[in-house]
């Protein structure tokens, strides 16, 4: 689907590969953006994120569970499987612990192991919140919710396993998303930006040719 955006200089826009897509890169990254309300309150992904990841530090009283990124989802292709149905207060130790199993049971973005190079991949998210991932460490923490095979090897090889991360797919993990007048589009306003950028660096390129030539005939002329 695609409809005709107003501001883009160029037309009809296509659909949108990833969320990151979502928001012009003048106008900062999607994840700053408002997404909704909480309690009344504008919210930022940002926020969500941060709340479920640091819940301390943001007024509440529970405590962090490093389980929770099983359970957010970036709409991104190498994020862990979206959940089918809410989670509930009553149920979210048993569904936390069935998200951490889908997703390390994914050889292409979660979890795999290779015996001939005592090596375990894991999924890019490891890498990107070490901090979050200590018992003490990302492997240990992973060994409940690991394939049977894949935590007979971990507990094998903990001390010597050498640990890489699959690369990260930001493509959606669904149908590209459809555009709007509000999608990403070189508008108007992004092009003066442009321009009036380009022609400050062209011109303080100009003034410091000059200048060095300037100086460079006064030598010549001593």
């Amino acid at each position: 689907v695609s409809t005709q955006s107003t501001g883009d200089l160029f037309g009809d826009c296509g659909s949108l590969p990833g969320i990151r897509q979502a928001s012009p890169i003048l106008k900062g990254a999607i994840w700053g953006k408002v997404a909704g309300k909480l309690n009344g309150k504008d919210i930022s992904l940002d926020e969500i994120e941060m709340t479920l990841r640091k819940p301390k530090d943001h007024g509440f009283k529970f405590e962090e569970d490093s389980r929770i990124h099983s359970a957010i989802v970036c709409a991104s292709i190498s994020c862990p499987n979206l959940n089918i149905g809410a989670f509930f207060p009553d149920q979210i130790d048993e569904q936390l612990n069935a998200t951490m199993v889908n997703w390390m049971a994914n050889p292409k973005k979660g979890f795999t192991f290779d015996n001939s190079t005592n090596s375990v991949t894991l999924s890019a998210i490891f890498s990107f919140f070490p901090d979050d991932f200590k018992k003490p460490t990302a492997l240990e923490f992973l060994l409940p919710y690991l394939p049977v095979a894949g935590a007979a090897f971990v507990k094998g090889h903990l001390k010597d396993v050498k640990t890489s991360y699959f690369s990260y797919n930001w493509d959606l993990n669904g149908d590209h998303m459809p555009c709007d007048s509000s999608r990403p589009c070189f508008s108007g306003i992004d092009a003066i930006i442009t321009g009036t950028s380009l022609f400050c660096v062209c011109l303080v390129f100009l003034c410091c040719f000059c200048a060095s030539k300037k100086k460079s005939n006064s030598y010549e002329q001593v």
